[in-house]
Formats: C-alpha cells, sequence, structure tokens
C-alpha cells in the first residue's frame, strides 16, 4: 500500500513540474534589447518572446516632453555596405506600414514578417544590419543603435569589434 502511495506522489510531482514548466515556457516575455538616452528622454528597444521565439520587436519613446508621433517620423534605414544605406518611410512603404502598430509612442513590430522583409534585400550576410531612425520636428532625429540578424540568436546588437 505505501509503494503505491508513494507511486501516486512521484507521478503527482513529476505532473505537477510539466505543467508548471509549460506554464512559464508560454508565458510572454519581455527583454530590453538597446537603451539609447537623449538630454530630451531616452528610446527602448524591446522584443516580446514567447516559447523562445521573437514575436514583436517594439520602439519605446520615453520624452520628457509629450510629442505625438505619428508612422511618418519612423524611417527604417538598411546598412547595404559601408557607404550604401536604405532609408524607407513607415507610412510610405506598404509592407512596413502592414507590419507595424503605432500605439502612444510605441512602435510595434511583427518579427517574422519583418525578418522575411529584411531578407528580401539584396545584402552581404556580414552587412545585414538596420536600424530606426525617429524624426520629427521638435527634437534631433533619433537614432536607435545598429541591429542585426542572425541564424543563432534571431536579432542582435552588433559589437563594432574595436576595443582599446
Amino acid at each position: 500500500m505505501q509503494d503505491w502511495i508513494t507511486y501516486g506522489a512521484v507521478i503527482l510531482l513529476i505532473v505537477l513540474t510539466t505543467y508548471l514548466y509549460q506554464r512559464q515556457k508560454l508565458k510572454v516575455k519581455k527583454f530590453i534589447l538597446a537603451k539609447m538616452y537623449y538630454s530630451f528622454g531616452r528610446v527602448e528597444i524591446v522584443i516580446l518572446k514567447q516559447s523562445s521565439v521573437i514575436k514583436s520587436l517594439i520602439i519605446r519613446t520615453h520624452l520628457k516632453e509629450n510629442a505625438n508621433f505619428d508612422k511618418k517620423d519612423y524611417y527604417l534605414e538598411i546598412k547595404k555596405n559601408d557607404d550604401d544605406k536604405i532609408l524607407l518611410n513607415f507610412s510610405d512603404n506598404e509592407i512596413l506600414n502592414s507590419l507595424s502598430d503605432l500605439k502612444a509612442n510605441q512602435l510595434s513590430i511583427k518579427f517574422s514578417e519583418f525578418k522575411t522583409f529584411l531578407n528580401s534585400f539584396e545584402i552581404e550576410k556580414k552587412n545585414k544590419k538596420f536600424r530606426f531612425i525617429i524624426k520629427h520636428q521638435a527634437f534631433q532625429s533619433i537614432k536607435t543603435p545598429y541591429l542585426a540578424l542572425n541564424q543563432r540568436w534571431s536579432l542582435y546588437v552588433p559589437d563594432s569589434g574595436k576595443y582599446n
């Protein structure tokens, strides 16, 4: 009789552990990828992950003065090589406009579709870098650091590789 109780307790513990692990894995987690500080506020790039997959990329602005941004203020700069850059506006480009959603100074982008959009450009593998630029008449241009796509990490901030 005691063996059955022990087996039941072990099985119950395994089921409970599996349930808690699955529940934790399905939660949406926020990670701050980059923070930029300016004299008039800060800009954050946040990724939302669910089940170890990036679901969306968020550009969040926290400014000292209240400034409302439109999609026409957001730009995507794609670096083809050291000298060549492509600048795309979120309101003018049909694909970028459909991928993004702007709410309260927070631009949210669906990552899987955005990744296929970036891969459609013919860019060398080592130079697959991009960044976001926010241009508003009240402030200077706000530029995020360059981001890059990678097979292993999906999205990361590339290092310059230059040290003291």
